[in-house]
Parts: structure tokens; sequence; C-alpha cells
């Protein structure tokens, strides 16, 4: 895959349109110094042929050697506790958002954020809804999903109107938000 300038300009539309979430990094504005540390900690397969689209340090230090990296052809992810995964971008099916548990209330009291490929799948976040809004994985997650179906298909124009939670980051398109039930005004 070649990344042309046109998919480049979608990729930054797309990261404003989901807002911008600390630790995010896109293409060009992305630190080399973050790139080197998640090649040394947990991209260490990563091609010099790969063009790195976007990068999520989560790091105090700022070092990039936790969080994920994903360029043209492979998904790289380093949790805080486990090893470091791949994935291809050709053979990932779906990333999304699932309840692990519930209350008595039918409310979820925790989710995983779970990309599902052909080899297998990575958990790259999870916690309670509230932890996954505050430490802005609602909005990532959407960055993610949205970046890697138009990697994975550059022609695909999205059609379908994006209304995104101002509480979450979440999206929806009736008149609450469906993750935290903030009214769209």
């Amino acid at each position: 895959m070649v990344l042309t300038l046109e998919l480049a300009e979608k990729i930054k539309k797309i990261w404003k349109e989901e807002g911008q979430s600390r630790g995010l990094f896109v293409l060009d504005g992305i630190p080399e110094k973050r790139i080197r540390g998640a090649r040394k900690k947990y991209a260490k397969k990563m091609g010099d042929d790969e063009k790195t689209i976007l990068l999520y340090d989560r790091t105090v230090m700022e070092s990039g050697k936790e969080g994920y990296l994903l360029t043209d052809k492979r998904f790289y992810h380093k949790a805080i506790v486990g090893k470091s995964s791949v994935i291809d971008i050709a053979d990932i099916i779906d990333i999304s958002v699932t309840a692990t548990e519930k209350n008595k209330d039918g409310r979820y009291t925790a989710e995983q954020i779970e990309m599902k490929a052909d080899s297998g799948s990575i958990i790259f976040a999870e916690g309670s809804p509230q932890e996954l809004i505050k430490h802005e994985h609602i909005p990532l997650f959407y960055i993610l999903k949205r970046t890697i179906a138009l990697l994975q298909n550059p022609a695909a124009v999205s059609t379908v109107q994006v209304i995104t939670c101002k509480n979450c980051g979440a999206h929806g398109s009736g008149k609450h938000c469906e993750y935290c039930g903030t009214p769209f005004n």
C-alpha cells in the first residue's frame, strides 16, 4: 500500500473529527524520539519501508515504549503489563468495544477494546466505562477503527454523518449518546 497525499489528508481529517487525545500523534506530527522508543521496545519487526501513520504513547516520560503504533502495513501494541503484539493490517477483521461485566441494573461495569484478526486478537484497553472515557480511549478507538478501515480500503468514502458525544467521545445517531446517555443537541 502506498500512502498517497490524498490518503494522508483523509487520515488527518479523521483525527480532527474524532478529537485529539493526549499522547496521540499522527503522520508528520509524530516525534522521532517516540518512534525510536516504540521500535526499540515493541515494534522491533517494523521495516524501514513502513510508513508510520499514528502512535499512541502511554508513557509518563514520553518515551514511546508503551502504547501502540500503526503503520501502513501493521499494528504494533505494547501494554503496560504483558508482551508486545503485532497484527498485519490486511488480517484485521474488526475492532470493537465489548462489555465484560454488568451490574444488576444492566449497566456496564467493565469493558474492553479488542482488535480481532485472522491470527488472534489483542485487547488494548480495558476497565470501567468511566476509566475508558477518562483516559480518552473512546476517541482513540474511533480514530483507530476508522483509520484502519481506510487503510484496508483507501477508495472508501464515508457517507455516514458522525455525531460525537461532547461528554465521552463516543458516537451515536439518535438523540442520546449510546455510551453515556448524554443528549445530542
